[in-house]
């Protein structure tokens, strides 16, 4: 770029005889963005990674790239990774416990005056089950039961669902049934299910 300076006095005069040229050179850059999944599920970490490379493919270090995470329903979260001597940066986005739906990251830096950007997308499956801890208070040889439900807090359906029951102590008196053949197999975009679980308490 080549940029023309010319000196003016306070009444307006210009000096036509100064002319300077002023050569400015402008280094170009790349930024790319890569995620390690597309689909996680609720509850689990989104690792983001990507590298900064000037225009002839050397790494550029201590750039400050912001990474701006957009839910489906448009709220952002930002964040600032700075790459290392290779180029590269990094981060580990962790959603909420009880959020999921689908994604958008951007990741944006500026070098000499350039803004370059790259953006990719995850989605977030999620099955929040509520409560998530019951007491029940029970006598021997009797059954009660406790209500569960299980609620798709995603923006797409979950389909080919199984269901399972554990007893994490199989030698106590107590046991737990749930009628599997009664639950859905798909659950769509905000659809929940309640589940009753049958505890029953033996004698002794």
């Amino acid at each position: 770029r080549r940029v023309l300076f010319r000196s003016v006095d306070a009444a307006g005069n210009v000096d036509t005889n100064t002319d300077r040229v002023v050569q400015i050179t402008i280094n170009s850059f790349e930024i790319s963005l890569n995620l390690e999944n597309t689909t996680v599920y609720r509850g689990q970490d989104v690792p983001i990674s990507g590298m900064v490379l000037s225009d002839i493919g050397t790494p550029m270090a201590d750039v400050p790239v912001t990474l701006d995470v957009v839910t489906s329903s448009g709220y952002h979260r930002y964040y600032t990774a700075y790459t290392n001597s290779l180029g590269e940066f990094n981060y580990v986005f962790q959603p909420r416990s009880d959020e999921a739906g689908s994604y958008t990251v951007w990741a944006r830096a500026t070098h000499e005056g350039l803004d370059k950007a790259a953006s990719a997308a995850f989605t977030v499956l999620g099955l929040y089950i509520q409560p998530t801890g019951i007491t029940i208070d029970m006598s021997m040889n009797s059954s009660k039961t406790a209500n569960i439900t299980l609620r798709n807090i995603g923006d797409v359906a979950l389909t080919d669902m199984a269901y399972s029951l554990s007893d994490t102590d199989p030698y106590d008196l107590v046991t737990g049934f749930v009628d599997i053949s009664s639950l859905p197999a798909t659950l769509n975009p905000g659809d929940s299910v309640g589940i009753p679980v049958v505890i029953t308490a033996e004698a002794g």
